[in-house]
């Protein structure tokens, strides 16, 4: 990206004469201007990104699933055994978190497939908004 130095006593925005030194042009501050296509520059940079991304494909990732989360006291802690109930605040129904690498990426939602859990992604995070 190339960028431009302008002298502040140029009112038509002029560049400044290059064999001056910059506390000649401006001793207080420098203001700068992008000369380039920017748009053009981010869409390169971002399609090569995505190219890249190809080579881990296969690389494993740690995902989590946040079912809920609560504070114990030891004694009730020491009480737990087969068959006891731990309530969570959350309202049955509603999504639970999912995270890949600490991240949050999604919601879903528990369902049962051929005897087994499983969650449903009803929502995915996109880095403009989330998405359904």
């Amino acid at each position: 990206m190339r960028r431009a130095f302008h002298c502040p006593e140029n009112e038509g925005g002029e560049q400044c004469p290059k064999n001056k030194s910059s506390k000649e042009r401006n001793p207080n501050r420098i203001r700068y201007s992008v000369m380039s296509d920017t748009q053009t520059a981010l869409t390169t940079r971002t399609d090569a990104i995505l190219h890249d991304l190809t080579s881990v494909y296969d690389v494993p990732v740690h995902i989590t699933i946040d079912v809920g989360r609560l504070r114990l006291r030891v004694r009730d802690l020491l009480r737990l055994a087969p068959d006891s109930i731990i309530a969570l605040k959350k309202p049955a129904g509603e999504p639970f978190e999912i995270s890949i690498n600490g991240v949050q990426v999604a919601r879903g939602e528990v369902i049962n497939v051929e005897q087994s859990s499983a969650i449903r992604i009803v929502e995915v995070h996109k880095p403009g908004g989330l998405t359904s």
